[in-house]
């Protein structure tokens, strides 16, 4: 849809102008520097730099509001030049960051000086061939149609004060997520990855509160402001952990031990260096401002030469910035463990922050979690459930089992009228309106089926939405992990896969007895119990009407191998499959039993026995869910001593279990995600402690 971009005044602004007076300044910024960003003007790159990012930030925050056919391909090619500009910027950066640090021998400086100039002279040729030519002259058409002929949606034209908080808001609970993933990092590499995700996030924040100003007033400026601090708090500690990765890739290629040796005791002094500069709680000031300091006094293009503007002081508390040296009177909560005091975070209106929660028109609380106990209390994932069946109701339990986690909604194929939500204040909507929730859900628990339903929703979803699924058809996992991995990247998404007791439990323990015990063989066995994909998959068989499938494993097959004598056992030796099956109308049962016994994948490497049933017989016999198995490793160690390792489960409820593990896995993909690391995830690729609501400290007191 295109509309006029004729704006009003005071109360009249719809939400459309007030984000195209920004996206408009914006442009006029990127215009007018590109002449001297192209000649290398460092100012000029930066200012450009600055507006592309407010450009790609508020087209993202305010998507809702766009025509996204338009502006998605243009936040795409503003990506790629602000990368072209960020790489010559950052030669900038490292430079005068490398000024800054004392005790620097002079073979160093000078190795860092030709390197810098290297990469200078490489990122300034870049910015001179990305700021001519055709490419750019399609990127500034496009640009100058942001004015002329804007991008807006029906949506725009709500007006401008509440539906642009809704979105600021949105931003906000972006900062608290990385904010709480910083909080447990577990190593000082971590902290200064996720740091770095608390400030681009309060960044993004910041953006989105400076566009809304005309429409939302002084508390709008106040958080941006706020946000700005948390910025600067944290932007010297990425600038010496940019220069400390530097120098720690030439200590490789050094030609002598000595000048290793020099050049990493400069890096450690960048590792000091950001230390000092991250957390206020361990540092005596904030973000320097001269251009010794880090990114000097042209931090903001907006805001460093003004004349007669007050600098930012420490607050006596923990050290963070304020402009009057002292918390923030507004504040009621004092200072935030590990970031600062709320002078640093948000500081609205002392009438809002009195107003009861559910009143407040703007985020006006620290960004930030209370530490308590040695745990971060945040505000509760929220976790989305994709499928209403006994997998779906099973997650729905788990989730009301976990304090730090909420249920925001039920999506179903079939009419939502139908299905009776697990609370009455759940919410059920229909599968077609999904994408409407996108930035209303955290994680999305995928509940479908693996033979049909996952293999088309897991890649269509992992787009959108941070995912968990128990795909658990195992020969088409390393096929589902690649169709799954590549729209969650492109989305910057995480998706963690193939979650469930097998697989899941049983392939981590697969892992750890061949690790353990490299010389021997590992025996799995399934059941006896209900198996889920299984019975799914003979209930999708046509003339099925109803059905169950239990996984029988062999006694004798079970005690051959718990004696270590390390028998060879095929898969037909190991298990059988029992189904019970209720007919539709007029179904032929022998064509009906050669299609589940010839299934691949699912029963054709068994022996599989089919039996018919009555729905009456199906309800009496075969209504309960149980299920288990071993995982089994049995080998010889260095002194030729034998071992075997067993993990057993048993359980009562197989969908409800399965729930559980997909539950805890969900919250170990929030925070993979806030984190920055997307694509496609096993459960090989997450870190146990993510699985748990405890601290760090708290897992190592009580569990190690």
């Amino acid at each position: 849809m295109v509309r006029s971009s004729a704006g009003a005044a005071g109360t009249d602004l719809t939400a459309g102008d007030v984000v195209l007076a920004y996206l408009g300044a914006q442009v006029d910024v990127v215009l007018a520097g590109a002449e001297e960003a192209r000649a290398g003007d460092a100012d000029a790159v930066h200012r450009v730099r600055v507006a592309i990012r407010r450009l790609r930030s508020t087209l993202r925050t305010f998507r809702p509001l766009l025509d996204r056919e338009r502006s998605e391909p243009l936040r795409e090619e503003l990506r790629r030049l602000g990368g072209v500009l960020g790489a010559l910027r950052d030669v900038q950066v490292v430079r005068d960051t490398r000024a800054a640090l004392p005790g620097q021998d002079g073979r160093v400086a000078e190795r860092l000086d030709r390197l810098l100039s290297q990469r200078g002279r490489t990122a300034h040729a870049a910015v001179t061939g990305a700021l001519a030519g055709p490419w750019w002259d399609r990127l500034r058409a496009g640009l100058e149609q942001l004015r002329s002929r804007p991008p807006l949606s029906a949506r725009a034209d709500r007006p401008a004060s509440e539906e642009l908080t809704r979105l600021v808001r949105r931003a906000d609970r972006r900062v608290r997520r990385r904010y709480r993933a910083a909080q447990v990092a577990i190593s000082p590499a971590e902290r200064d990855r996720l740091h770095h995700e608390v400030r681009k996030a309060a960044k993004r924040a910041r953006y989105a509160a400076e566009a809304v100003a005309p429409a939302v007033g002084e508390p709008a400026r106040r958080y941006a402001a706020g946000m700005e601090r948390v910025q600067e708090a944290l932007g010297d500690e990425r600038d010496a952990v940019t220069l400390g990765e530097l120098l720690a890739g030439l200590v490789e290629t050094t030609s002598t031990d000595r000048e290793a040796a020099d050049l990493a005791a400069v890096a450690e002094r960048c590792r000091a260096r950001a230390a000092d500069a991250g957390p206020p709680s361990s540092r005596s000031g904030g973000r320097s401002r001269g251009r010794a300091g880090g990114r000097s006094a042209r931090g903001d293009p907006d805001r460093s030469r003004t004349p007669g503007r007050p600098m930012l002081r420490p607050c006596a508390s923990c050290g963070s910035r304020s402009r009057d040296g002292s918390s923030s009177p507004r504040s009621p909560t004092g200072c935030v463990p590990g970031l600062g005091c709320t002078a640093g975070w948000v500081a609205a209106s002392h009438h809002l922050v009195s107003r009861p929660p559910a009143a407040r028109p703007w985020p006006s609380t620290v960004a930030g979690p209370a530490v308590t106990g040695g745990d971060a209390h945040m505000a509760q994932l929220r976790i989305g459930i994709a499928g209403y069946g006994n997998l779906g109701r099973g997650v729905a339990a788990a989730v009301g089992q976990n304090p730090d986690m909420t249920l925001h909604a039920v999506f179903t194929r079939r009419d939502p009228a139908t299905i009776t939500p697990p609370t009455p204040h759940t919410p059920v909507v229909a599968w077609d309106e999904i994408l409407e929730h996108r930035d209303r859900v955290d994680v999305l628990v995928l509940c479908g089926g693996s033979k049909e339903d996952l293999p088309q929703q897991g890649p269509e979803l992992a787009a959108h939405f941070t995912t968990v699924d128990s795909f658990d058809t195992h020969a088409r996992i390393p096929e589902y992990f690649a169709a799954v991995d590549a729209p969650a990247r492109a989305g910057g998404k995480t998706a963690v896969i193939s979650v469930g007791w097998d697989p899941g439990m049983f392939s981590l323990n697969r892992l750890l007895g061949e690790a353990l015990l490299p010389d021997g063989e590992t025996y799995s066995f399934w059941g006896p119990g209900l198996s889920q994909g299984h019975s799914d998959a003979v209930r999708r068989v046509p003339g099925v009407a109803a059905g169950v499938q239990y996984t029988v494993p062999s006694e004798a097959a079970v005690e051959a191998v718990r004696s270590g004598s390390r028998p060879e056992l095929s898969t037909r030796e190991k298990h059988t499959r029992e189904c019970y099956v209720v007919l539709e109308d007029g179904a032929d049962p022998a064509e009906v039993e050669r299609a589940i016994v010839e299934m691949p994948h699912y029963f054709a490497d068994y022996d599989t026995t089919v039996h018919f049933v009555t729905a009456e017989e199906l309800a009496r016999d075969h209504s309960a869910m149980p299920h288990g198995g071993f995982v089994i490793r049995s080998g010889t160690t260095g002194g030729g001593h034998g071992h075997v390792v067993e993990y057993r489960l048993r359980v009562d409820h197989n969908p409800e279990f399965t729930a559980s593990v997909l539950v805890a896995y969900a919250r170990a993909a929030a925070r993979l995600n806030a984190r920055g690391q997307v694509g496609a995830h096993t459960v090989f690729d997450v870190p146990p402690g993510l699985l748990s609501p405890k601290s760090p400290d708290r897992l190592r007191a009580e569990l190690l």
